[in-house]
């Protein structure tokens, strides 16, 4: 749902369920990748779970502000509901998620490599030409 080109409506009620049923004993893993919300108004809502499960984070503003992004469940399910007030609205947010064992390149943490690599594994390839822990050098 991130829409860089244009605002998120207002009055939004979003849920989404993702569930890794099929995979029996399999946890789901969810990372947020891009996070663009009007702080403190529109929220992003994260359960272990169904809606009824414990909460996970809220989460609201931008990512670079939250304390966490990233999550796992404790079940095959995780609930996402994300609500938007009437007024101000924002770019939106992303997410990936995974069932059974998690991307080393989403979790615990984003791997970002910016334009000069990529990650394999939780670690990043670089160009030829580039190094460092994010092929900034």
């Amino acid at each position: 749902m991130f829409c860089a080109a244009e605002d998120y409506e207002s009055d939004l009620l979003c849920q989404w369920t993702l569930d890794c049923s099929a995979f029996p004993g399999t946890q789901v893993s969810l990372a947020f990748t891009q996070l663009d919300t009007e702080a403190d108004y529109d929220t992003i809502t994260v359960f272990d779970g169904g809606i009824d499960g414990n909460i996970l984070a809220e989460l609201s503003g931008v990512l670079a502000e939250q304390p966490v992004a990233s999550f796992t469940s404790s079940s095959s399910a995780i609930f996402l509901e994300f609500i938007s007030d009437e007024s101000v609205g924002a770019s939106g947010f992303e997410f990936h998620y995974t069932c059974g064992q998690p991307d080393r390149c989403l979790f615990p943490f984003l791997v970002d490599c910016g334009l000069r690599g990529e990650c394999v594994d939780g670690e990043c390839n670089c160009l030829d030409g580039y190094t460092g822990d994010a092929c900034e050098i």
